[in-house]
């Protein structure tokens, strides 16, 4: 790499970490809600906390560094190397799951403190407790879904499909099945404070569990996003490009929680999408119908990923959209009624009726006469762009000039342009219906957008050998940098009942 652009990387590298952590710091000095007054704001962390946070920064960069060292070893010609690097890697993603999920105080409390909420990813776990048999629950869901906000205390429910809470359920009855691991779990809480704890360490243990079972998740979704990178780029980008998604400030601050866990079922469905596409192979096409339409249980996030992949793969190849819709639309549409058919023999579960009844609940709680002002859900864009880490906003600023000029042979480009465009298109599309909650919701949208970025950066697609120096400092960079934005933020507002004394009661 020339010395002009190796400074012009430092300088690079330096912006996308310093520009949103800039901002995020004045915000934070003038005390700027980051979000609207009254219905909806992400909550800076108390000084108190804040200072504990920071302190567990320096844990992270090391990790970081570690995966950065994965990235460059990835790259070497020798094989010994090579095997060392996807090691590190693998060590290294495991290591910071383990540290996101134990860095916050006290932080069995905090996440108990999550899957205690009606309005956090506790509202799934409240629910599997309301009810025995899962299938009376699944045939009657389209009917719940349709329960006033009011009544529920809260939206989660009545604006998902039952996929987490089915999940949440299954950790409910493993911790009534295994009592050694109920009182491991329970042994995590000092309840002296009430007469009769029994019911509160019966959730909290089964919340605890679902905690680590969400984590687990997230961490596997690391697998099938190196995957799908391998279907475009070579070993070391797309080493970088699974750990640049699978950790940014959004999933730092989230985790454990149901978003940052459907980055495994998005990367699931789009790999085999993806793979059936560069295979032409009817059969992973029919698996990928099958996958998003089971995967839309857990979110209806992913119908619109589907949408984003076929448009991505009709913009790629335009002129070949009688083959396209010969060996890759028709049998996911066949592998999609096939799995919506056995969900409904085998559990009762009408996919179809249920993705209709969440959609009208989650557009009556989001554009219904007592919804947010779109001008306010609009904030959530800017929110977004805040947190989106040090990755996506080197991306953006190295991303090529996207030429009119695309000759055949640069498939990867317009796949790229499809991505990016169908992912902008969309997320424009649902910005009204997001209640300025954007840098979480959108956190499976990351992955079709960091790819479609990607794709359309020479410098990414075809890296000069020395140039891996600077993907290894990405890197290292992008978990430095989440770390620091993650220091400053209590989004889920835990550590402020943690200081007031008024975590469950």
């Amino acid at each position: 790499m020339k010395p002009a652009k190796r400074r012009r990387g430092g300088a690079l590298l330096a912006a996308a970490v310093l520009m949103p952590l800039v901002i995020l710091l004045a915000l934070r000095a003038l005390n700027v809600p980051l979000g609207c007054p009254g219905r909806f704001v992400y909550l800076y962390s108390p000084p108190p906390v804040a200072g504990w946070r920071a302190a567990m920064v320096p844990f992270a960069a090391v990790i970081g560094a570690g995966l950065g060292l994965a990235i460059w070893l990835i790259s070497a010609d020798n094989r010994a190397r090579r095997v060392l690097g996807f090691v590190l890697l693998a060590g290294g993603s495991l290591a910071l799951g383990v540290w996101t999920y134990v860095a916050p105080p006290d932080h069995a409390v905090q996440h108990a403190f999550n899957m205690q909420s009606p309005s956090q990813d506790g509202a799934f776990l409240l629910e599997a407790f309301k009810f025995d048999h899962a299938r009376d629950y699944l045939r009657a869901f389209p009917e719940r879904a349709g329960t006033p906000a009011e009544l529920m205390r809260g939206t989660r429910i009545i604006s998902n499909p039952p996929g987490m809470t089915m999940l949440a359920y299954l950790c409910r009855r493993l911790n009534e099945a295994a009592p050694p691991l109920a009182d491991y779990l329970q042994r995590q809480f000092q309840v002296n404070d009430v007469d009769d704890p029994r019911p509160f360490l019966e959730t909290a243990s089964a919340g605890l569990l679902f905690t680590w079972v969400l984590t687990g998740a997230w961490l596997l979704a690391g697998v099938f996003l190196y995957r799908l990178g391998r279907l475009f780029f070579d070993p070391p980008v797309a080493g970088a490009l699974c750990v640049c998604l699978l950790f940014s400030p959004t999933t730092l601050l989230f985790t454990p929680g149901k978003d940052t866990a459907q980055l495994l079922t998005a990367a699931v469905a789009l790999w085999l999408w993806f793979l059936a596409w560069h295979r032409k192979s009817a059969w992973l096409a029919a698996a990928a119908g099958a996958a998003f339409t089971l995967s839309s249980v857990v979110s209806l996030v992913h119908v619109w990923l589907a949408a984003i992949a076929l448009a991505a793969v009709f913009v790629c190849r335009p002129r070949q959209w009688r083959s396209l819709a010969g060996h890759l639309v028709t049998p996911a549409l066949a592998g999609a009624v096939v799995a919506g058919a056995l969900a409904y023999i085998s559990c009762g579960l009408n996919i179809p009726a249920t993705l209709v009844a969440v959609a009208r609940s989650q557009a009556a709680v989001t554009r219904g006469a007592d919804a947010m002002p779109w001008l306010w859900q609009s904030l959530g864009v800017p929110l977004f762009l805040l947190l989106a880490g040090p990755a996506f906003w080197t991306a953006c600023l190295s991303m090529r000039r996207i030429r009119p000029d695309v000759t055949p042979r640069e498939s990867d480009h317009r796949m790229g342009l499809g991505m990016l465009l169908s992912t902008l298109l969309v997320l424009m599309a649902t910005v009204g219906f997001t209640n300025i909650e954007t840098p979480r919701l959108w956190i499976p949208f990351s992955i079709p957008l960091l790819l479609g970025i990607a794709l359309l950066s020479d410098a990414v697609r075809r890296p000069e050998r020395r140039a891996r120096v600077f993907l290894a400092l990405l890197v290292a960079v992008q978990i430095a940098g989440s770390a620091l934005i993650w220091a400053l933020l209590d989004c889920r507002e835990a550590e402020h009942r943690l200081l007031e004394g008024r975590l469950f009661w």
